[in-house]
């Protein structure tokens, strides 16, 4: 817990040293969002409803190139948040190191940003392509959800390994997949329950503070004042990519929180 409270403070204290940075880029991630969502639903839907003879609509996947075109989708719109969200972690990261605090524009990508991005956008891509491989192969519901928590077991393992190699890209250090590998031996496991916290709390925090705008929503709707539906999803998207922001900016603290910690030379 004083793991994931130390990165949290961290990256709120990192935030208020650059919030053009943390409002560009949560204005750059939510356009992303949107956009994909947008291209999503303007190709093709993924679910089809089929309507059997008891007359209840229901829902079934696809079996047509739909839902690999959602793939594809989702994969170059992860690979534009890399790089959309590498000028605030390697500046969260660079804060959390060396206590530089730099206060840009998250689109004017320097060559560290440029590299820390190709770097993340491989991850996150060879990560999403292993999860997503039961889609083209329309997996049954039950095999394809035991594909994936088998396949988190050792994802989660390599991915908690070489999460030092993000503040190591970001201080310019050499070989930092190998370097985060060495350094994080035995740490794996701390790493991701560390990880998990951290995600935990931004979920709660993000649904902690929804809830009175929920309350203030309903309050319009009831009066005539707004339509519930047309305004909840926008709204929605607003909550949901602050918490990425939010996220973000812990993932990196708490990396080179580790980083700080794993790599000092160990007493005799």
């Amino acid at each position: 817990m004083s793991s994931a409270y130390r990165a949290l403070k961290a990256a709120f204290q990192a935030f208020a040293r650059m919030p053009c940075l943390v409002l560009t880029t949560f204005a750059l991630i939510l356009l992303l969002g949107i956009f994909g969502r947008t291209v999503g639903e303007w190709i093709g839907a993924p679910y089809n409803p089929i309507l059997p003879h008891d007359g209840v609509t229901h829902h079934a996947y696809i079996r047509d190139p739909f839902l690999t075109v959602h793939s594809i989708i989702g994969l170059v719109t992860n690979a534009l948040r890399a790089f959309f969200i590498a000028p605030l972690a390697v500046s969260v990261h660079r804060f959390v190191l060396m206590g530089e605090a730099r206060d840009k524009v998250a689109v004017d990508l320097s060559l560290l940003d440029f590299r820390f991005a190709v770097w993340a956008a491989a991850t996150g891509g060879i990560t999403e392509t292993l999860i997503d491989v039961p889609v083209p192969l329309h997996l049954h519901a039950t095999a394809a959800l035991l594909y994936v928590v088998v396949l988190n077991i050792p994802m989660i393992y390599v991915l908690s390994r070489i999460s030092l190699m993000f503040p190591l890209l970001a201080a310019g250090t050499p070989a930092p997949l190998r370097t985060s590998w060495r350094l994080t031996k035995g740490h794996a496991a701390r790493i991701a329950s560390v990880t998990a916290v951290i995600l935990i709390f931004t979920f709660l925090l993000i649904g902690l503070l929804y809830i009175p705008c929920r309350l203030v929503l309903h309050k319009a709707a009831h009066l005539g004042w707004i339509q519930l539906e047309t305004v909840t999803t926008p709204v929605v998207a607003i909550y949901v990519f602050a918490g990425s922001t939010v996220s973000i900016g812990a993932f990196a603290a708490m990396a080179s929180n580790f980083l700080l910690e794993y790599r000092k030379p160990k007493a005799d």
